[in-house]
């Protein structure tokens, strides 16, 4: 995976145990994380090693629609870990604040899985966030 894609199942898992560090939260607060990224990203991860290639290498390099948010028109939740360097806070600032109405809650011990590593309170602030629209028949 030197090249920055994967030739194989086993490049990609290799190639993720070097960088997973990066996904999640800080070390001092992984003992505070719901999630166990080590564990899970083998069962994540397979068999996509095609898909990821072509989702992180092709398309997102090509893929802003950042002048086209503000023609969402539904209720959106944005969510993201205080530590996710890969779609950072100061993104999902830029992202709600183009969607009329849209919210936004930092996960303050979360990397890049933050519905993962605090899965309760995630939960807890999604059921939240649908009981607010106020539709009738969801059950959350």
């Amino acid at each position: 995976m030197s090249s920055g894609r994967a030739t194989s199942q086993e490049d990609l898992l290799t190639g993720f145990a070097a960088v997973a560090p990066l996904f999640a939260a800080p070390a001092e607060l992984k003992a505070q994380s719901e999630f166990d990224l080590d564990a899970i990203m083998p069962t994540i991860l397979a068999p996509l090693y095609e898909t990821i290639n072509a989702a992180m290498g092709d398309c997102l390099s090509r893929y802003d629609l950042r002048d086209r948010l503000h023609e969402i028109k539904v209720p959106t939740l944005v969510y993201v870990g205080r530590y996710d360097w890969i779609n950072p806070v100061s993104s999902s600032e830029e992202i709600v604040a183009n969607i009329p109405g849209a919210k936004l809650i930092v996960y303050e011990k979360s990397g890049h899985f933050a519905a993962l590593e605090e899965k309760t309170k995630f939960r807890r602030d999604f059921r939240d966030f649908v009981k607010g629209l106020g539709v009738e028949g969801i059950q959350v």
